[in-house]
């Protein structure tokens, strides 16, 4: 969605791990400053994401799980979380804390900074990428707190999810902290997923199931 354009490709190579590549147009940036060089050109952006699994759910506790957004790239996504989850019924509840750029400026004071004053400082940012960045996890003075839930209809098979989150990435602005989704099965390997961004944008996507 405007002013950035995102395609995403996730796999799960295993049932406690999944990753996912992220190639981003970030049109509010040009792709360098020289014209000569690039044009009118806007900047690209690729970004490698993780999240594991700590903890597994079972019918009486939650899952627990840490994820890694740009870990590896330039950092200008870069922001960690931690995240637990627990499915009632037809419905899977999520709750967690981001860090970085999943966090706001009015969000909670880095729980983090407790432990260590050197939590409340975070910059780094590789503009060519290729490295882990590990000075910058979980660092940073703020961090947020974000919500969803996905309700899935077991005879159609269509899911629907609503996510509120406050963090803005590059100050964007937005309309709202709610954002929401409907995926529809096509076929038994192919969902078509729709989407409304935080009040500002509509989206589509398709995703393939091996």
């Amino acid at each position: 969605s405007e002013p950035i354009n995102s395609m995403f490709i996730s796999a799960n190579p295993y049932d406690w791990m999944e990753v996912s590549l992220r190639y981003a147009d970030i049109n509010i940036y040009k792709y360098s400053p020289y014209p000569s060089f690039s044009g009118d050109q806007t900047l690209k952006d690729k970004s490698f994401n993780l999240k594991i699994r700590i903890i597994e759910e079972t019918d009486r506790t939650p899952e627990l799980s840490i994820g890694f957004r740009d870990f590896i790239g330039t950092g200008k996504f870069s922001g960690e979380y931690l995240v637990s989850s627990k499915k009632i019924g037809d419905f899977d509840f999520s709750v967690g804390l981001g860090f970085g750029a999943m966090s706001s400026l009015d969000g909670i004071e880095n729980p983090f900074i407790d432990l260590d004053d050197s939590f409340a400082t975070r910059g780094y940012i590789d503009r060519i990428g290729g490295n882990f960045g590990l000075g910058n996890w979980f660092r940073g003075k703020k961090a947020s707190s974000f919500y969803g839930f996905e309700y899935l209809n077991k005879y159609s098979g269509l899911r629907f999810k609503l996510d509120y989150d406050r963090s803005s990435i590059f100050g964007i602005p937005k309309n709202s902290h709610f954002s929401y989704g409907l995926s529809i099965p096509a076929t038994k390997f192919v969902d078509i997923n729709l989407f409304r961004h935080r009040g500002t944008d509509f989206g589509f996507g398709f995703s393939y199931k091996a």
